[in-house]
């Protein structure tokens, strides 16, 4: 549909027409439809089946994969994961940065550091949904993308899904959506502290799962002091 939509329009056009969009939202105005804007990140990757090393080690296919991507979705603006060079990372070897194809897998999207003696690593997508979102794993792949973190100590773990079975999740009585890898890694490995969001409806909710805290940030966040913990 977007496609058909664009056809017979010059870049400029286009561009223009996004840009009219989004001011008429920013202006309270009535666009002539809804702006779309994406966080395509990592993403792109799994769109158009290369590792998530190639953001830092082949640009050439990280840059086609964004073509690729946004020709396809046309969003009016998007983030991207931007270019870093893995090379000179580890020339300056960071001890507290891993990233795909350094201290992380090459497939896996998401970095971990340290803090303050703390270990922070983050995990996006949910597990499937009803809705088949692009930004979903597989139980399975949830579990293979959460064990690189088994190793780290202390650690604060920060997940888009909520663990399955939990007040994290709970849609509503008796209904819960969350990710059974998830549960079982907080079970197995107990991290000092998890966040989540993706079930609007916990948002806020606080549990504790053996000696982790956990709780659903949902769309407020959550401000976490260092200062006040101990490694």
């Amino acid at each position: 549909m977007m496609k058909e939509l664009e056809q017979g329009k010059s870049a400029e056009e286009l561009r223009r027409e996004r840009e009219r969009r989004i001011t008429s939202v920013i202006a309270l105005e009535i666009p002539d439809r809804v702006p779309i804007s994406c966080d395509l990140s990592f993403f792109v990757a799994k769109y158009a089946g290369i590792p998530c090393s190639a953001a830092y080690y082949d640009w050439d296919a990280w840059l086609a994969a964004y073509r690729e991507a946004l020709g396809e979705f046309r969003p009016d603006t998007a983030f991207v994961q931007p270019l870093e060079s893995g090379k000179g990372l580890e020339l300056l070897d960071p001890a507290i940065l891993r990233w795909p194809g350094h201290g992380a897998p090459a497939d896996h999207g998401m970095q971990s550091i340290e803090i303050e003696g703390f270990h922070v690593a983050g995990l996006g997508y949910s597990s499937p949904t009803p809705f088949n979102t692009p930004g979903e794993y597989s139980e399975p792949e949830m579990a293979r993308h959460l064990a690189p973190f088994a190793a780290l100590r202390p650690l604060i773990l920060i997940c888009h899904a909520p663990p399955k079975g939990t007040t994290l999740d709970r849609v509503k009585a008796g209904v819960h959506a969350g990710s059974r890898a998830v549960a079982d890694f907080l079970a197995q490995h107990q991290p000092r502290l998890f966040f989540c969001g993706h079930i609007h409806e916990a948002e806020g909710v606080e549990e504790r799962i053996g000696s982790c805290v956990a709780r659903n940030v949902g769309k407020k966040g959550y401000l976490l002091d260092f200062d006040k913990l101990e490694s």
